[in-house]
């Protein structure tokens, strides 16, 4: 594989990206660098970057662990399965897109049979595990001629940005070698400080220069003419005046003779009618209100799935977004995935229909749980021939987009 030469394009986020996303494909990349430190540094970065997005995540060193066996002990503890399955659990997690993802530091120490089981890993598990090397440049030529299929190779952004190109004082013995060579001289650095020195010089103003003289001329302009003075003060203002009313005449008041008193007849007062009595009216009787019925939260299942009460996809919708599922096995046949849930149960399990590699299969899965660590130790309880398969946690909002885009 040649060697990449974007360590003078990259910086370190952009290094740490495309390391991430890589191995998060389910595929393997390298990084290599002269300064052991600088390339465990950038591991260091991904590992966090990848723990912040909430994948499972192994952290291998092969100065303490390096042959085969020991390896393959720690890919089956992180899966919680038996070491002959491992091959086994990462398919199915290269099948549903979560691959198990690594970080091997110091990957040049690395036994042969650590190698061939990697490169094994690579071919058989459909990108079922995503892997980031690091190491010496050593590193690289050791795992190509195992077979180990690298998707990228990087090299640390320190190791190559500001080394100058060898020489011939590199080739001379050390005691004749000037005290100047292997000297690592920034020449861009220089460049840009050298050409903003330039532009200083060039285009900054001079304080201390005199500017030019000018002609200045004053030119007569012509007088005003003066305001004629009037000794007349301004007509006052005299405020309208309202014209005066006419007295209003006074009607005659008619004077009348004073005349005997006038008796008014009193009126005649009339008994009044008895009122025919009110008939009382029997109040009606409360019509009873029936009991209420228990609310049945559990959605109705249709057609076969009704008949024989299996979960599928309406019960899976219906579940809360933040609930965890075991996803257990992808069946070819809904027969297969119905004979799956009559062994975990019918009230504790459920399938949908999902596309894998274009071909419909029936996922089965277990629960379900409050949190993802439910799901973990519900992972225990399942029956032997399940664990086996490496069932791993999946998240209810993961499997409610995978429905929706199928259907």
């Amino acid at each position: 594989m040649p060697e990449n030469s974007l360590e003078d394009l990259l910086t370190t986020d952009e290094l740490v990206d495309q390391l991430t996303s890589e191995s998060m494909a389910g595929r393997m990349v390298l990084l290599v660098g002269a300064d052991p430190e600088a390339v465990s540094e950038r591991l260091g970065l991904s590992v966090e970057k990848l723990i912040d997005f909430g994948v499972e995540l192994l952290r291998f060193d092969a100065l303490q662990f390096h042959t085969a066996d020991s390896l393959l002990a720690e890919l089956a503890d992180v899966l919680g399965i038996d070491s002959e399955h491992v091959m086994v659990g990462l398919k199915v997690r290269g099948q549903t897109g979560n691959p198990l993802l690594m970080v091997v530091d110091n990957a040049e120490c690395l036994a042969a049979d650590a190698r061939a089981l990697l490169r094994a890993l690579a071919t058989q598990t459909e990108s079922g595990l995503g892997v980031i090397f690091g190491g010496e440049p050593d590193a690289e030529p050791a795992l190509l001629d195992a077979g180990v299929p690298l998707s990228l190779v990087l090299e640390s952004a320190e190791v190559a940005a500001f080394e100058a190109p060898p020489s011939a004082a590199s080739d001379m013995p050390a005691q004749r070698r000037p005290p100047w060579a292997g000297l690592m001289i920034p020449w861009r650095h220089l460049a840009a400080v050298a050409g903003l020195l330039l532009l200083v010089l060039l285009f900054w103003p001079d304080n201390g220069a005199t500017p030019p003289e000018h002609d200045v001329r004053e030119l007569s302009l012509p007088e005003a003419p003066p305001e004629p003075v009037t000794t007349e003060s301004a007509p006052s203002q005299s405020l309208p005046v309202a014209p005066e009313q006419e007295p209003v005449a006074m009607a005659a008041v008619e004077e009348f003779a004073p005349g005997p008193p006038v008796v008014a007849p009193e009126p005649k007062t009339q008994a009044p009618k008895p009122e025919p009595p009110v008939k009382s009216v029997p109040a009606p009787k409360p019509t009873p209100v029936p009991p209420a019925q228990p609310v049945n939260r559990t959605p109705a299942l249709t057609g076969m799935a009704a008949e024989l009460a299996y979960r599928n996809e309406d019960w899976l919708l219906a579940q809360q977004a933040g609930r965890w599922m075991l996803q257990v096995a992808a069946a070819s046949s809904e027969d297969a995935a119905r004979a799956m849930l009559d062994r975990l149960g019918r009230e504790r399990s459920a399938y949908y229909r999902a596309r894998r590699n274009g071909k419909v299969v029936f996922v089965v899965l277990a629960g379900s749980w409050a949190s993802r660590d439910l799901a973990l130790a519900g992972r225990d309880g399942l029956a032997a021939e399940f664990r086996q398969l490496g069932p791993f946690p999946r998240e209810m909002r993961a499997i409610h987009s995978e429905i929706i885009a199928v259907r």
